[in-house]
């Protein structure tokens, strides 16, 4: 039995969208974080190209700051609120209701469509066609993108536990199939000189 609140609403998906709501909050914290302690420290000596990573801070901190913005927008919002937050209701009906699970699906896969094509810190940004929209080779990443990525990775690891150095070596065969020759040189290389931290999980 749904519970409704004095505005009408359901007070477990209210619940479960505040729940969501700070979720993507504590990453964009977690991000800005990482690039605090990767990209801007000035103690840093890990070197991109030539030059010490903190000269490409100011160029990067915009992104940053807006890093992942696109989850608040309805598209992203709310099939993702339902699939990784779904309430008692939602996670029956998923279980249960196969025109649900297709249509809960089918939304949770436009949203990461949406969310990949939109925002630059993704590679797979990098695989669709400026003009035409169609997937294509890969395209160099920019510095500014590569350096979010990876406090994107750092941040994911600040939160559920673990290493970015070991995260990168489990994943990096599947990860490159979406990088051009020169952004996978980058990334291996700042990757390589990150100091090798090893996360607890996160805990307010």
């Amino acid at each position: 039995m749904e519970i409704i609140d004095t505005e009408g609403r359901d007070i477990e998906v209210a619940k479960k969208e505040e729940e969501y709501f700070n979720r993507i909050n504590l990453h964009k914290f977690l991000v800005m974080t990482a690039f605090k302690s990767i990209v801007e420290n000035p103690a840093s000596n890990i070197v991109v190209e030539g030059y010490p990573i903190y000269q490409y801070a100011n160029g990067t901190k915009v992104s940053v700051m807006n890093h992942d913005n696109s989850k608040f927008e309805d598209l992203e919002f709310y099939p993702y609120r339902v699939h990784w937050y779904p309430t008692t209701r939602e996670a029956h009906l998923y279980e249960t209701d196969e025109n649900y699970r297709k249509e809960t699906d089918e939304a949770y896969e436009a949203a990461t469509y949406h969310h990949v094509t939109t925002n630059k810190h993704h590679p797979q940004f990098w695989c669709i066609d400026e003009e035409t929209g169609e997937e294509c080779s890969p395209r160099e990443m920019d510095i500014h993108n590569i350096l979010e990525m990876i406090c994107d990775w750092e941040a994911m690891s600040m939160e559920k536990g673990g290493s970015t150095k070991t995260w990168w070596a489990e994943n990096r065969e599947h990860k490159i199939k979406k990088m051009a020759p020169n952004t996978i040189d980058i990334v291996d290389s700042i990757v390589e000189q990150l100091p090798d931290t090893v996360h607890k999980p996160y805990k307010e």
